[in-house]
């Protein structure tokens, strides 16, 4: 894992732009692994704003977001749709068959659960790749190296070791989620 000490959000969501402009750039086919909230809106204005200005394509791109709130629809406003159609998908030139979130409307939450992962197994085997924008996001949701540095240091761990103890929480809380889904169908 490769850490990157930056100043401030502005300059953390530059860096990522950038890191996501140089994958498009290199492999037109990248599979881009998309991340929601206050944390990444920086990181999609800049990608619009180098989309604007240097005509960076994503014709040939797909994304994958793995989250979606159950029982709403992809135009309601508190949406993982909504979110990447007015923040990112909108303004730049990605087909929306090409833009993969799970359907919050599915009566059958297991089979749309199984058609999503079909989906992301067929991309990943297809491209080759899966850029892991949420690698990134990991780190940066800390809000900063220095909460990083802190967890590190209450932990007694090294801050790359935090940043995988931090990971692996987080695989444990969306395990549990999906635990629960599965036995409240039963």
């Amino acid at each position: 894992m490769k850490i990157i000490e930056v100043r401030d959000y502005k300059e953390m969501s530059q860096k990522a732009a950038e890191w996501i402009i140089h994958q498009v750039r290199i492999n037109p086919h990248s599979v881009l692994g998309l991340a929601t909230g206050g944390t990444m809106l920086g990181t999609y204005a800049a990608l619009v704003e180098d989309y604007r200005n240097h005509q960076t394509t994503y014709r040939h791109v797909h994304t994958v977001n793995l989250d979606e709130y159950i029982g709403l629809d992809g135009d309601h406003p508190n949406s993982y749709r909504y979110y990447m159609n007015h923040h990112f998908f909108h303004f730049i030139d990605i087909p929306s068959s090409q833009t993969h979130i799970p359907n919050g409307l599915a009566e059958d939450v297991e089979a749309e659960c199984q058609r999503y992962e079909a989906i992301k197994d067929g991309l990943f085997k297809e491209k080759h790749l899966f850029f892991g924008l949420y690698q990134f996001v990991l780190a940066i949701e800390l809000n900063d190296l220095m909460k990083a540095k802190q967890l590190a240091e209450e932990l007694g761990l090294s801050l790359s070791e935090a940043l995988l103890w931090y990971q692996q929480c987080i695989e444990w809380v969306v395990q549990l989620q999906r635990n629960s889904v599965n036995s409240e169908q039963r």
